[in-house]
């Protein structure tokens, strides 16, 4: 996939490249000050309480890496803030086709936006 689109890919140092993670910084970090408020789910319930720990950071470490890897390739379709606010949702849940659930989807990504901080009324 990488050759296919390799002369549209970003380089790095690239002034949109930086200002996509900037903007994906604030929404992970406005979403996991969201998470350290919410108790830990109830079906974790039945691990034992030595490895819950360990299966929980190693989540958070598999959601981040995926994460990344797929918001780089909103990269690739030249970075706007209203597709930002329609894509974050679809890349942290699974949803089948559904006009309500993408309705649903959309709103999700103007929260999580908005928690960190954006007004997509002024996007550049």
């Amino acid at each position: 996939m990488k050759k296919d689109f390799k002369e549209k890919i970003l380089p790095g140092l690239h002034h949109e490249s930086v200002r996509v993670r900037l903007i994906t910084q604030d929404v992970i970090e406005a979403l996991q000050r969201g998470l350290k408020r919410e108790h830990v789910w109830s079906d974790m319930g039945y691990a034992s309480p030595e490895r819950s720990g360990m299966l929980w950071l190693d989540m958070q470490q598999k959601e981040s890496q995926n994460f990344w890897v797929a918001f780089s390739q909103l990269i690739l379709f030249q970075f706007i803030m209203p597709v930002i606010a329609h894509a974050i949702p679809l890349l942290f849940l699974r949803l089948p086709f559904s006009r309500r659930m993408e309705i649903e989807s959309d709103f999700i990504g103007l929260l999580l936006v908005a928690s960190a901080g954006y007004d997509l009324r002024i996007t550049p």
